[in-house]
């Protein structure tokens, strides 16, 4: 909303396209969200929507290298599963620098495996309080994943060399 704002002060012609944007994913958020299982695709979209949307706020600070799985029509999951991976590589590699950053997040789907890995830089300028709040979304997702996926995924983080990886695995249900 912040960068909306700033967006309608200056006049940009992005105001528009950004409104649409933070509107596709609300909305999915509030109807999608509320379901149990939702299909892979359109988890996907959703994921492709926020990246687009962090993009128009980080300008030229990063650079992307993602990876999507085809056939993803097939398989179901619960809604809002992945997001907080993805939230988190913007969060910790891109916003607290005014760096350029690069991040990775890859998705592959084999057979019905679903792997996803994240990762994004760590800046040693980060506050310290930051970092002792970091944490708590990777044990709610642990907490979700122990609820939802009892013995069929995995869970893995931590830093390798000044990078912030995160490693998950789900067995997904057919449609």
């Amino acid at each position: 909303l912040n960068n909306l704002y700033a967006l309608t002060l200056t006049k940009s012609d992005d105001a528009p396209n950004l409104v649409m944007k933070l509107s596709n994913l609300l909305r999915y958020t509030v109807y999608e969200g509320q379901k149990d299982k939702v299909t892979l695709a359109q988890e996907i979209t959703y994921l492709q929507g926020y990246v687009a949307l962090q993009l128009i706020r980080s300008h030229d600070r990063c650079t992307l290298d993602m990876k999507w799985p085809q056939h993803d029509e097939k398989y179901t999951l619960p809604p809002l599963l992945i997001i907080m991976l993805l939230e988190n590589v913007f969060k910790y590699g891109v916003e607290p620098t005014i760096e350029k950053s690069h991040i990775r997040f890859h998705m592959q789907l084999s057979e019905n495996i679903l792997t996803i890995v994240s990762e994004n830089p760590i800046f040693s300028h980060v506050q310290s309080e930051e970092c002792e709040e970091s944490g708590l979304g990777l044990e709610n997702l642990r907490r979700r994943l122990a609820l939802l996926y009892p013995g069929k995924h995995t869970l893995s983080s931590g830093e390798i060399d000044g990078v912030w990886r995160a490693t998950m695995t789900l067995e997904l249900s057919k449609c």
